[in-house]
């Protein structure tokens, strides 16, 4: 049995129209479909990125899915609840980390907030012992356990919230945009954990982010939104064999070459001095013509091919 099934999901808004005409007691409205119809099923144990351009409809899906919201139409169901209805017995089967914002006490030292998190949430004693020495062996939460949260610097909080979500051992996590902010280590030691959990524990995790490395880095399953429609659904492989058709030549020449430089099937991108990218498109001409025609004209010192990002490949998603 799947642990998500959502079909036909909906979540509408009523927004108050100005300046209807003839309208003068009264108000006109028009219906804001923020997530409209998705349909989809998550596994136990997935890994996802359900990612989309703002306003997409990301965050709306999210917040019914953890039960913050109540959706308009469709149905929704998480480890055997409807988040909406069982807002209590719901809340201990799943974990949320907001990028952000922070689910521990401003105030009080973070093992203060921890104990805290342990009484709401009855963790046995034996859990719990057992929870912070793994979160401690990976996030290293000893350098900064017994300081206020208000003095953490942002990768010490967001370490500190990845622990707090995970305390209760929850089925699954929820992560909006979990490494925003943070600097390249700080970003690893999350990633490492995210895939840690999800390896020993099984844990389900579902990412929103707008870094698409930590969607490659973490996720094997995409799911796109766009005005509230899924547009896309499947692994980052088959991401990219559907979408990029375009490569990346970076050539060094020896000499200058004569402007214009120009190459059959090829897009000068930029040209500065003896350094020069070009695009073509894989479905028109192979790597091999393009470097045989590249080699007949001019002398190379060294060239770098490369595939479209799957960042780039996201961009163009959206410009469709």
């Amino acid at each position: 049995m799947s642990l998500i099934r959502i079909e036909e999901l909906r979540k509408e808004y009523k927004i108050s129209k100005t300046g209807g005409k003839g309208k003068i007691f009264g108000k006109e409205y028009e219906i804001k479909h923020a997530v409209d119809g998705i349909t989809f099923q998550v596994e136990e144990g997935e890994t996802i990125g359900y990612i989309g351009p703002n306003g997409a409809g990301k965050s709306t899906t999210i917040k019914m899915m953890s039960g913050i919201l109540t959706p308009t139409s469709g149905k929704i169901e998480i480890a055997g609840l409807i988040p909406y209805k069982s807002r209590k017995k719901y809340a201990g089967k799943i974990g949320v980390v907001f990028g952000q914002r922070t689910q521990l006490w401003w105030e009080l030292p973070v093992i203060d907030s921890f104990r805290l998190l342990k009484s709401i949430y009855r963790i046995p004693d034996s859990i719990y012992e057992a929870n912070m020495g793994l979160f401690n062996e990976i996030l290293e939460l000893d350098q900064f356990i017994n300081k206020p949260v208000r003095q953490l610097s942002l990768g010490q909080r967001v370490r500190a919230d990845f622990a707090a979500s995970l305390l209760h051992k929850p089925k699954l996590v929820f992560l909006d945009e979990p490494t925003i902010g943070l600097d390249v280590l700080a970003k690893e030691k999350i990633r490492t954990f995210i895939k840690e959990m999800n390896r020993s524990r099984n844990v389900t995790v579902l990412i929103t982010s707008h870094d698409m490395d930590d969607i490659e880095k973490i996720c094997k399953r995409t799911m796109i939104i766009d005005h509230g429609k899924l547009i896309y659904d499947g692994s980052i492989e088959q991401l990219k064999e559907a979408y990029q058709t375009k490569a990346v030549l970076t050539v060094k020449f020896e000499h200058l070459p004569d402007l214009p430089i120009q190459l059959p099937g090829c897009t000068l991108l930029s040209q500065e001095g003896k350094d020069a990218r070009l695009s073509f498109s894989k479905k028109e001409m192979s790597a091999r013509v393009v470097l045989e025609n590249l080699l007949r004209q001019y002398a190379i010192k060294d060239f770098q091919l490369q595939d479209t990002s799957v960042e780039e490949i996201i961009k163009e998603i959206y410009r469709r």
